[in-house]
């Protein structure tokens, strides 16, 4: 069953073809079994980071008459762009 469009025909037939690795063992997995859930943070803080450092480009590029324009000040981006990068 390696033609993914014959699974809806053939779920259990699929499922048995791939299935599911084994669930690593509770406790300190380190690094290489950090998992899929580390991975997603990781995500996150990277795309926080990008956004911090584009607003603060933002506060310090563009007049403020500008930023008031579309709603904004360049106060609250400072403040946003300063936060770490693990805060939401």
């Amino acid at each position: 069953m390696s033609d993914p469009s014959l699974a809806a025909f053939a779920p259990d037939a699929a499922r048995a073809a791939c299935p599911t690795p084994a669930t690593p063992p509770r406790g300190r997995r380190g690094v290489v079994g950090a998992g899929p859930d580390a991975l997603g943070l990781l995500m996150l803080w990277l795309r926080r980071i990008e956004q911090r450092r584009k607003l603060d480009r933002l506060a310090r590029e563009y007049p403020s008459y500008l930023l008031r324009d579309v709603g904004l000040r360049a106060e609250d981006l400072m403040r946003e762009a300063r936060k770490p990068f693990w805060r939401p």
